[in-house]
């Protein structure tokens, strides 16, 4: 419901994003299948969500709330322990036999560099304000982005040599971009 009407809207949403943030998070902190499933069935079946609700909804109340519910699963599925890839499609597939639930959905997220970016210049804060959250939740997390080369990538992007087609945004905002960098190195 909440992916096909909630966050869905012509000029009100029906109830607050975080409100439904809130729900959907109780249920993802105590449940290492509920994670799954709902990384699985919700993100990983439908991979347009990531950019959709991430860089092309043109509400920042649900962008934020998208951008909330993605740090929450990833952070806290970082404990559960290796995890097949999904069945996504994407560019590429993260194959490490260790990786876990947060680096699929980190990877994913990180896919998004190869096209969708380039025509969502936008919103680009969002997108790296994701990232910048995440590893304010400490070391483990910087470890992670550290071991999915994220400051690399971040500053191959910042100077037009990323891994996709240059940002067709007039100037983008690369704050985020670069705090995130800073944090990680």
């Amino acid at each position: 419901f909440l992916f096909y009407t909630g966050f869905h809207t012509k000029k009100t949403l029906r109830g607050t994003a975080m409100d439904w943030h809130d729900i959907l998070c109780h249920h993802l902190r105590n449940s290492k299948a509920v994670r799954a499933w709902f990384a699985q069935n919700v993100l990983f079946n439908h991979p347009h969500r990531f950019c959709e609700y991430l860089l092309s909804c043109p509400s920042t109340e649900v962008r934020s709330a998208f951008l909330k519910i993605i740090v929450f699963l990833a952070h806290f599925s970082l404990q559960d322990g290796p995890c097949a890839p999904p069945s996504l499609n994407a560019p590429s597939i993260l194959l490490d036999p260790t990786a876990t639930l947060s680096d699929h959905l980190l990877h994913a997220v990180l896919s998004l560099l190869h096209r969708e970016i380039s025509d969502h210049g936008r919103h680009l804060p969002h997108y790296f304000s994701l990232f910048h959250s995440y590893a304010g939740l400490g070391l483990p997390e910087k470890q992670q982005l550290l071991k999915l080369n994220v400051p690399v990538t971040f500053m191959l992007v910042a100077i037009d040599e990323g891994p996709g087609p240059t940002i067709k945004y007039q100037y983008p905002e690369l704050t985020k971009l670069h705090q995130v960098v800073s944090m990680l190195i």
